[in-house]
């Protein structure tokens, strides 16, 4: 389940209020969790997505965190012969999130 009003969640906040909130001393939250990854009969796909999610979203509630929008593909080969499962390559997953690390640290 999505918080679709959490306050801390950037994706439904203006750029002045998470200019405010980073200026304030904010932290970062970057969830990462397969949206895409198999999880037996019993689980679906997005599993691991929703449990970083909660993470977030927990962590967030208890301290002065924002949280970014999930990166919900990674390096996961040991899935890809599982039908709908999806993996980055190593080198493509490292870089995103140093990418996305370095940006988010960028803003403060």
């Amino acid at each position: 389940m999505r918080a679709i009003e959490n306050p801390d969640v950037v994706e439904h906040l203006s750029w002045d209020v998470i200019a405010s909130r980073i200026g304030a001393g904010a932290a970062a939250i970057l969830p990462i969790g397969a949206g895409a990854k198999e999880h037996g009969l019993h689980l679906p796909m997005n599993t691991d997505r929703v449990q970083a999610e909660a993470l977030s979203a927990r962590i967030a509630a208890e301290i002065d965190a924002l949280i970014w929008p999930t990166l919900s593909y990674g390096y996961y080969p040991a899935f890809i012969k599982y039908a709908g499962s999806a993996s980055l390559s190593d080198e493509t997953f490292k870089r995103m999130v140093e990418e996305l690390t370095q940006a988010l640290i960028g803003y403060g």
